[in-house]
């Protein structure tokens, strides 16, 4: 059985592009509808099973909050990829209870798209040969916590170059609005602070165990300049990297 995908933007010509780029791409395996605006779209969808819903969240004449949340009460198993003009972290945040698999601002990149809709491809084969008795539920948080996990294990593993959330989120091939929404709301905590904790915590053995200067720590950890290092050593500590060694040595 094919994997049907509805479209959805009130633009005409993101819709005919994503399903041209997909037709080609996929080709016998995926059916595609296409709407360009709310009503439409539910209508179609009433219409069809459909996998995966690839929706704009603003549209005139609707609201996308609404309209992805009265198609999740609808179908607990569809597959949802909001596409946005905005980059709106809040906004993404509201989404992820209707549990949306990523937030894509506008233009999208034509690799991007297709390589996140083969994975979701790929998993929904896993969840269909998966016992049934076994949740969708569960597999639905297996995929966030197997997110939160790659970025910790991407930051724990670039510590020593200079890298920003965006370069987490291309390396997951998630959007940067997605990531840091899902990363707040699974663990609390901003995932740029959490970036700078791990450098900050590889500083500390640094101007423990090492003879290293503060402007080669400074560099070792990526830091475009010794001052902005400092500011955030002090911002954290309470106190300069020089006079964190020299307590470190008293004790010691």
């Amino acid at each position: 059985m094919r994997y049907r995908i509805l479209i959805v933007d009130d633009e005409v010509r993101i819709v005919q592009n994503l399903k041209q780029i997909m037709d080609d791409a996929f080709d016998d395996g995926i059916e595609i509808r296409t709407a360009t605006s709310g009503p439409e779209c539910l209508r179609i969808f009433w219409e069809w099973k459909f996998d995966l819903l690839i929706t704009d969240i603003r549209m005139p004449g609707i609201d996308g909050i609404e309209l992805v949340k009265g198609i999740r009460e609808s179908n607990e198993t569809l597959k949802i990829i909001v596409i946005s003009a905005y980059e709106d972290f809040e906004y993404a945040r509201t989404l992820l209870p209707f549990g949306i698999v990523d937030y894509l601002v506008k233009p999208i990149g034509v690799d991007r798209i297709l390589h996140l809709v083969n994975k979701i491809m790929q998993d929904s084969y896993e969840v269909r040969v998966r016992p049934s008795n076994a949740s969708d539920d569960a597999a639905e948080k297996y995929n966030i916590k197997t997110i939160i996990s790659d970025a910790k294990l991407y930051i724990q593993q670039n510590k020593y170059i200079s890298i920003s959330l965006v370069d987490v989120a291309e390396d997951l091939h998630v959007s940067k609005s997605y990531l840091s929404a899902t990363f707040k709301q699974e663990t609390g905590e901003n995932i740029t602070n959490y970036i700078n904790d791990i450098k900050l915590k590889e500083a500390k053995k640094l101007l423990l165990k090492t003879d290293s200067t503060i402007n080669e720590i400074s560099e070792k950890l990526g830091y475009n300049t010794p001052k902005y290092f400092i500011e955030r050593f002090s911002k954290s500590t309470g106190i300069t990297p020089a006079k964190y060694r020299n307590l470190l040595h008293k004790k010691i």
